[in-house]
């Protein structure tokens, strides 16, 4: 089974006695997302399930990662806003 596919990340986050909406949180992601995700329901962008991978990873290693898992949230949105200006570059490139 995929690490990232809906049942893994159901048997993950039970693993670690969390609620959909604790993990949805922990990681940064819309609540309804993730529960439609694992109810199949609908697909997760690439993004939304690298967020979820890396919190799960992260609790996994230290269940009680309150500042590491804060610390890595702050590294992934900086990541995300520098990955947004990149893409608006190409736009404005391609545009030209």
């Amino acid at each position: 089974m995929h690490p990232l596919s809906p049942d893994r990340i159901i048997e993950r986050r039970q693993a670690l006695g969390l609620r959909q909406t604790d993990l949805a949180q922990r990681a940064g992601v819309d609540p309804a997302s993730l529960s439609l995700y694992e109810g199949k329901k609908r697909d997760m962008r690439g993004t939304g399930l690298i967020k979820i991978d890396f919190c799960l990873r992260a609790l996994e290693e230290n269940p009680f990662p309150e500042k590491e898992v804060l610390d890595l949230r702050a590294e992934l949105l900086a990541l995300e806003e520098r990955l947004r200006q990149l893409k608006a570059g190409l736009k404005r490139g391609r545009a030209a």
